[in-house]
């Protein structure tokens, strides 16, 4: 047998089995099952299974996969490590999330900086009960930031705050762990990355950040009289263009609409 089951395709199996379906539409995916396994009676737009059909079709997963889909349910193996799921599967691959998927980058601030940073998923991020979080859009800030930088420049109003910062991820650092944190932190959020308009929809958009820190515009134009060639005039206006509808958003920062407009 040279049947290959996939993530989807064992949670479409188990969606049969479980609901008791007695058809399925003529997918590819239900053509293979038929053809590989003899399974189920073509009609000319769907397969008609028997209960029979279905057992022999979950004692069939259950020998190319490991798993039976009459009991390990779908969201509980896409839910497990790689490692948990070897115990039972033939392939820990099959479902697993990514191994660093379910871990945000931290560093805490209270009192003292962490030195180096931390992997930890949402829920131990939650345990240590942060009063603000400051998510940071470049890995480079986010593991030379000190605390002394922090209090001055972006906590200057919380000298006394637990503190967690948090990298807001890439192709290695999930981004979609700290969205999940986003969604679980009802406290302050605060974001600190790039002022051009891709970064500022990265703070709105992806953070829904209670605060955006921007540099100060007095400031911006003298560091750009003195040191010109920072200033990426046609960088910034190819974003610009594509995102004025940051503009519009309601609950958009006044000191953000006016960089974008600026």
């Amino acid at each position: 047998m040279t049947l290959s089951i996939k993530a989807s395709g064992y949670k479409a199996i188990q969606d049969v089995v479980l609901k008791a379906k007695a058809r399925v539409n003529k997918t590819s995916f239900w053509k293979q099952i038929h053809n590989e396994l003899g399974i189920g009676i073509e009609a000319k737009d769907h397969f008609s299974l028997s209960a029979s059909d279905r057992l022999t079709l979950s004692e069939k997963i259950k020998d190319v996969t490991g798993f039976d889909p009459r009991k390990d349910k779908y969201a509980d193996l896409t839910s497990q490590t790689r490692t948990e799921n070897s115990a039972g599967g033939y392939d820990e691959k099959l479902f697993s999330q990514k191994p660093r998927e379910p871990f945000v980058e931290v560093r805490y601030c209270f009192e003292a900086i962490t030195s180096g940073y931390m992997g930890l998923t949402v829920d131990d991020a939650l345990r240590l009960a942060p009063d603000v979080i400051v998510s940071i859009e470049n890995f480079d800030t986010f593991v030379t930031i000190t605390r002394d930088y922090a209090l001055d420049y972006l906590l200057s109003e919380r000298p006394s705050k637990r503190v967690l910062f948090v990298y807001r991820g890439d192709n290695v650092a999930n981004p979609k762990a700290l969205q999940h944190l986003r969604s679980c932190f009802a406290g302050e959020w605060i974001h600190f990355g790039d002022f051009d308009p891709q970064g500022l929809r990265i703070g709105i958009i992806d953070m829904k950040a209670d605060k955006i820190i921007i540099p100060d515009f007095t400031e911006l134009s003298l560091l750009l009289q003195q040191y010109p060639l920072l200033n990426r005039r046609e960088n910034y206006n190819a974003q610009r263009s594509a995102l004025m509808s940051l503009c519009k958003i309601k609950d958009a920062p006044n000191d953000v609409v006016n960089v974008i407009e600026h």
